[in-house]
């Protein structure tokens, strides 16, 4: 058994650097932007609206949102340096829950919520990470036009998702 685990170790190593080199490919030209206390890199062409200002870096934002240039499309990104409350997760006027659930451990809440704005125009989803241990949060959503929108960016938004690089102080 023991000349196996290098071998093991080796396979997951080397699975873990293509997974790696696939996410470098995929947003590879992509611009980065930089927050308060993280950076994270959006599709070239993306529009970068500023939401939230950091509360503990002057001139920054912990949360930011990048549209699509056709609109049909948006992805937000709140990571402050400890925690807070993103703004993305209050319901706007007419909009109502479509669905909600959460995943909770030892460690961490995640809430996964999804929104139908009025008249169905558009949708808005997103998972709220709150760590139980550090008092950290960090939230991701999407919003989307249409089912059509939602197949058509879904992909760049799970790698703008995955490229999300948060900083320590």
């Amino acid at each position: 058994m023991k000349r196996r685990e290098p071998i093991i170790a080796a396979t997951v190593l080397a699975l873990a650097s293509l997974s790696s080199l696939a996410h470098a490919a995929g947003t590879e030209g992509w611009p980065t932007y930089e927050g308060a206390w993280f950076d994270v890199k959006y599709p070239k062409g993306f529009k970068v609206v500023p939401r939230q200002k950091s509360s503990t870096y002057e001139g920054r934002y912990d949360a930011v949102s990048f549209v699509s240039p056709d609109g049909n499309a948006e992805f937000y990104v709140f990571s402050p340096q400890w925690s807070g409350t993103p703004a993305w997760i209050a319901l706007a006027k007419g909009e109502r829950i479509v669905s909600r659930s959460t995943q909770s451990s030892a460690t961490r809440k995640v809430d996964f919520v999804e929104v139908k704005g009025p008249g169905a125009k558009y949708y808005r989803a997103w998972a709220d990470t709150q760590s139980k241990v550090s008092n950290t949060r960090h939230t991701f959503g999407f919003k989307y036009s249409s089912k059509a929108a939602y197949n058509q960016y879904r992909a760049r938004y799970l790698l703008f998702k995955a490229s999300l690089n948060q900083y320590a102080d």
